[in-house]
Order: C-alpha cells, then structure tokens, then sequence
C-alpha cells in the first residue's frame, strides 16, 4: 500500500527513470513510484503524457485542484473489463 503525496508548490512533475522527480526553481526532489498510491496538485503543476502513462501503468491517482475555480480534476486509469463466453 503506497503513500499519499501532496505537492503545494508551483513547478514540474515529470518520470526519471522508474521514479517520479519534481522540479522547482531549478532543485529536483525524487519520489519512489512504488511508495505511491496518490498524488494531489495543490497549486500550478506541468506535466506531460509520458508522466500520465507511467503513473497509469503504475495505478497511481493524480488529484489536481484548481482552487479559483473550485473545481477538482482527478486522472484515473481506466481499467477495461471482457468478459468471455
């Protein structure tokens, strides 16, 4: 069972290798994928398809909050279920 990260900061989360690093003003702070069950945006955070893949592949949740608006988006991966006869 993995832990649930909460990144308040403006900046970038992107995939390191087989981890998670998170850029701001130019220091990076790694975060093991295999410790992560969640992870909530708290504040203006840039990510790309590559970083939603892995974190798919590794059923990671992403919470992003977008507080003047109210409105909280959540990326989930879609788990597809067959049934076979």
């Amino acid at each position: 069972m993995g832990s649930t990260r909460y990144i308040m900061s403006m900046g970038e989360l992107t995939r390191k290798d087989n981890s998670l690093c998170f850029r701001k003003d130019g220091k990076n702070v790694y975060i093991p994928i295999e410790n992560t069950k969640e992870i909530y945006c708290m504040n203006e955070v840039t990510v790309n398809t590559k970083l939603l893949d892995f974190l798919s592949q590794n059923h990671v949740i992403v919470h992003f909050s977008i507080i003047m608006k109210g409105t909280v988006v959540h990326f989930i991966r879609k788990i597809s279920i067959t049934a076979e006869d």
